[in-house]
């Protein structure tokens, strides 16, 4: 796994630095997970015809590569192994100061296929009920989780075709399922989202809102800024949600992989001064 791209962080708004210094500590904290030759997976990621069948189960039943896994997809082991390096490191971080350490690994170790479960069907998330079993609270979990899982999934979209990246057609993401808010513009105009947790990066129509589906250039509005013009912020006067666009044939200078949601922080401020809500927010839009 490549290293984390910022050294020295002193020059970033408060906000944005301790958002770079927590990814920094879960990047160094799945060194482990990376060091494996199947990067946490229970099968190999190499394999043509394994990579192939999920794809094309995703697309027959328009459902991400994620959703077709369980917790037996995965090499428990090395995800268990990988935990006390990822918990030491958000504990230091004050992920969760009113809980012992170690406390902490040894409910998420012996719960761990429960967690991995409820990670990959979030419909079906039992996180609460543990959580409160636990005494905790719901979002540690799922942050823990997000972390361990994360290895594998970027593993996976990383040998997934463009065929099947330029097929799907839903908004979150065709691996993991996450929710995009980084879209990518190239020099041939195709434009595509760039997940933010698994990097895979899908094709998304321009011209269609890509949160209440609405469509038509009447209800899109593009707002260009940067010195060359190589950010952009596309929204929705619909439902009010925007993403965030970085023109790649206009860039001065390439951002860091993986990075470009936070790197793009001043597009947020700009957008949310207008009234715009994040495409990957979460809760329902005010009517």
């Amino acid at each position: 796994m490549q290293g984390f791209p910022y050294d020295d962080l002193h020059e970033l708004p408060e906000e944005q630095r301790r958002s770079f210094e927590f990814l920094s500590a879960i990047f160094r904290s799945q060194e482990e997970i990376w060091n494996d030759p199947y990067r946490g997976l229970s099968f190999n990621p190499f394999d043509v015809d394994a990579v192939a069948s999920f794809q094309r189960e995703s697309l027959i039943n328009n459902t991400t590569i994620a959703s077709q896994l369980s917790a037996s997809s995965f090499n428990l082991g090395v995800l268990r192994r990988a935990l006390p390096t990822l918990v030491n490191e958000l504990q230091a971080k004050g992920l969760e100061p009113e809980l012992d350490t170690s406390t902490l690994v040894e409910y998420v170790r012996e719960n761990l296929v429960e967690v991995v479960s409820s990670i990959l069907e979030p419909s079906e998330s039992d996180l609460g009920e543990m959580a409160e079993r636990f005494g905790t609270q719901p979002s540690i979990l799922s942050i823990i989780g997000d972390a361990l899982l994360q290895p594998p999934l970027m593993q996976l979209a990383s040998v997934t075709e463009r065929g099947y990246l330029d097929s799907w057609r839903e908004t979150a993401c065709p691996v993991c399922g996450h929710d995009p808010i980084v879209a990518i513009k190239t020099e041939s105009e195709v434009w595509r989202f760039k997940c933010s947790y698994c990097r895979a990066e899908y094709r998304t129509d321009i011209f269609k809102c890509p949160n209440c589906g609405e469509t038509g250039h009447d209800h899109k509005e593009f707002l260009i800024l940067g010195d060359s013009q190589e950010y952009e912020i596309a929204s929705c006067s619909q439902c009010g949600r925007y993403y965030k666009i970085i023109n790649k044939a206009k860039q001065k200078k390439a951002l860091p992989e993986g990075l470009e949601d936070l790197n793009t922080y001043f597009l947020d401020y700009v957008a949310q001064e207008r009234g715009l809500r994040r495409l990957d927010a979460d809760g329902p839009d005010e009517s």
